[in-house]
């Protein structure tokens, strides 16, 4: 009984402190009440699961949007006709795009790396239709300039291989 005393203080501290805690809660005494916030429930359960199924589509079209919550795709969803909202979520979509420039009739010429790197397109692009399809078109665009590039490197590396084992050693040259 000694260790119960304890309790039985700080409930009065309670009572005294905060008297409402204590009264009992009282319950609508309707008997569709319960039946009624089941339905509710059940109702709520079908919009969680058709939302769920339609951003599933969406991220099946594009599926870097795998890498976005559920509440940022809607945000980007929500947007359609703005493609400058896409823009806070370039980097979770894309390895290293921090952000495209968007001219004033929203033409995309450039993609911005994190560290500041501009790369222009070529060919430009105008987003147009549903953002999964031409934010599409910008990773094809990415992809070619990325194998435009890698060509271009090799060229180079075979010039300067040709240069450094032919050309700058003169003693090779001579008879």
């Amino acid at each position: 009984m000694a260790s119960q005393r304890p309790i039985f203080r700080v409930r009065r501290v309670m009572r005294r402190r905060h008297p409402l805690t204590f009264q009992l809660i009282v319950v609508c005494p309707e008997k569709k009440l319960l039946e009624s916030l089941k339905e509710c429930n059940h109702l709520l359960e079908q919009v969680q699961k058709g939302l769920s199924d339609y951003l599933e589509t969406k991220r099946i079209v594009f599926p870097r949007f795998y890498f976005l919550s559920d509440e940022e795709l809607l945000e980007i969803l929500s947007q359609g006709k703005n493609p400058t909202a896409v823009q806070p979520h370039l980097r979770k979509c894309f390895e290293n795009i921090a952000k495209l420039h968007f001219e004033e009739d929203l033409e995309i010429t450039a993609m911005y790396s994190g560290e500041g790197e501009c790369v222009k397109l070529d060919p430009s692009m105008y987003p147009s239709g549903n953002v999964e399809h031409w934010l599409l078109q910008v990773t094809v665009v990415m992809d070619q300039h990325g194998h435009s590039s890698d060509l271009t490197c090799i060229a180079e590396r075979i010039h300067l291989s040709f240069f450094y084992d032919h050309v700058s050693k003169p003693d090779a040259c001579l008879p």
